[in-house]
This record gives C-alpha cells, structure tokens and sequence, in this order.
C-alpha cells in the first residue's frame, strides 16, 4: 500500500523497504540525525527480497530530499525495479517517504 509522508526508522544493520509495495515513483527525506558522516546506503530490487549487498547510493543527512523520483532513477543493473531499500550509515535515522505503490 502507499506511504503519504510516513517516517520509516532505518537501522545500520538491516535493510529496510521504504516503498509501500511495487512502486514507480518515491519522495523521501532523512528527517533525524543532523550529523553529517551518517546517512543512509540505498539499494533497489525487484521483488520483497532485501539485498544482501553491504553498500549502495550513500545519501547524507544533510543532502536536499529525492522529491518525486522514479525509482529506475536509482536501478543501476536492476531489470524492472519496483522496491527501494536503505540502511543507516553509522547510527539509526528516520527517513520520511511517500510513494505510489500498490
């Protein structure tokens, strides 16, 4: 189902699905956690299978939010990707996200 501006909480040791389910387009913020070296590491796939990659897109906490992205913008090698996965940097974050899954 969609997210509408809901805050996902992102740790360092897991990957965590900020799309609702098989989405096209993502908006998403850091919102927590104003410290520069952390951030989160981005992935994306195309089932519910969290990759197994140690890192991905790294994103600050001070970078502009990804407003209305489509998520082959972030697919780099991933045929029909439709999930988008992060992981905290360094220390656990809030990301916020809204998304048109389905």
């Amino acid at each position: 189902m969609a997210r509408n501006q809901q805050p996902v909480t992102v740790t360092k040791d897991d990957w965590v699905q900020l799309t609702g389910g098989n989405a096209t387009k993502i908006t998403w913020q850091i919102a927590t956690n104003e410290e520069k070296t952390n951030g989160v590491y981005l992935r994306v796939t195309s089932n519910t299978t969290a990759p197994t990659e140690v890192y991905g897109l790294r994103f600050s906490a001070w970078d502009d939010p990804e407003i209305n992205r489509t998520i082959t913008d972030y697919q780099a090698g991933v045929a029909g990707a439709n999930r988008v996965w992060v992981k905290a940097v360094k220390d656990s974050l809030v990301v916020v996200v809204s998304d048109d899954s389905v």
